[in-house]
């Protein structure tokens, strides 16, 4: 808050990173922790949480408002958790992959997992993972096709 004052820019969203934001998808406890300290700190500040997730139940019944978000570089379990990193396949680093799975999520409202099911799916926003490898060979194109 103290740059965001500094550069006179309001904050726009919050959002849990890394083993934060899994664990909280996870964690009800933690989840009831974070959402209540959000809500007294940022009450009007919506909160990215994952799909299907304990913090989106848990935002939802303390009436915060949230946004939820999806990965468009990460592989999905039917069970609406990421793939670990430590599997093959578990970040999309191809166009055709990232395409792929975007169609499906922004065209059809569905995530095709891992196992090839398609589970339904509500997405208010989509995160690329700056550290992704393949990011400057498909950013390009995603950005072509869907930011209309």
């Amino acid at each position: 808050m103290e740059i965001a004052n500094e550069e006179k820019v309001g904050l726009d969203h919050i959002k849990f990173h890394g083993a934060l934001h899994n664990d909280t998808a996870e964690n009800r406890d933690l989840a009831l922790l974070l959402v209540k300290a959000i809500k007294e700190e940022f009450p009007q500040t919506p909160l990215f949480v994952p799909p299907k997730s304990e913090i989106e139940q848990v935002a939802l019944e303390l009436n915060h408002p949230i946004k939820r978000e999806v990965f468009g570089d990460r592989a999905y379990q039917t069970n609406y958790k990421l793939v670990s990193r430590t599997l093959e396949n578990s970040l999309f680093t191809q166009c055709k992959q990232v395409i792929s799975h975007l169609e499906s999520i922004i065209e059809k409202g569905q995530i095709q997992t891992s196992s090839g099911e398609r589970i339904p799916v509500e997405a208010d926003t989509i995160c690329i993972h700056g550290d992704n490898p393949g990011i400057l060979g498909f950013l390009p194109t995603v950005r072509k096709q869907f930011w209309k």
